[in-house]
């Protein structure tokens, strides 16, 4: 297991142009051309359907990001199931990572006890875990040392996986696609922003 990111990530591989100012990186271009083709391949192989080639039992299930109560036992083995079929699938299955994220973010939320006035009015649980003054008022950094004894993972990762299921809400093809998280995460401002560009082609039908 890959345990931090930036072990992964090889020489900026950004280009300049005449004036100095960075132009788009060619690597980042590519790898987004073939999130799109795989996404597309993996939703036309689905059939159109609700259901990926995930295991049932861990299949994303957008909720607009209410919180999901469950017990801390439950989520515990639920994350750790996770983790061995992320294993089993060579850690290509996006589906999987936005399960986990799901998972993850609503342990977070059981964290952050303490809320604003805002966020007691109906924030979703993403906005509410990623709100400055929430976190500040409660003790995250027991949430990020519970994640890691649990998966396994950094706090880096954990944060990218919470928001890799935010971004499957967003944009639900992401969940078909089988592509290298590693390098999802290397170029994860130009994808997102080219998303938010063609964000017709991310949707599904419902």
């Amino acid at each position: 297991m890959n345990l931090d990111w930036r072990e992964a990530i090889d020489e900026s591989d950004s280009e300049c142009d005449d004036d100095g100012r960075h132009a788009v990186k060619p690597k980042a271009q590519r790898f987004y051309e073939y999130l799109k083709e795989n996404a597309d391949e993996g939703y036309d192989a689905c059939g159109m359907s609700e259901t990926t080639f995930t295991i049932e039992e861990f299949k994303f299930e957008s909720n607009g990001g209410l919180p999901n109560p469950r017990s801390k036992n439950d989520r515990k083995q639920r994350l750790e199931d996770i983790c061995q079929s992320i294993e089993f699938n060579k850690r290509k299955k996006m589906e999987l990572y936005a399960v986990m994220g799901q998972e993850l973010a609503n342990m977070k939320y059981s964290y952050v006890k303490n809320k604003c006035e805002k966020c007691n009015q109906g924030a979703s649980i993403y906005e509410v875990i990623n709100h400055a003054t929430c976190t500040k008022r409660n003790n995250i950094e027991k949430f990020f040392d519970k994640a890691t004894s649990i998966t396994g993972y950094t706090k880096d990762y954990i944060n990218y996986f919470i928001h890799i299921s935010n971004m499957c809400e967003l944009y639900p093809k992401l969940l078909y696609a089988s592509v290298s998280v590693d390098e999802m995460k290397r170029h994860r401002s130009y994808v997102e922003e080219c998303m938010k560009e063609e964000a017709d082609f991310w949707k599904v039908a419902s």
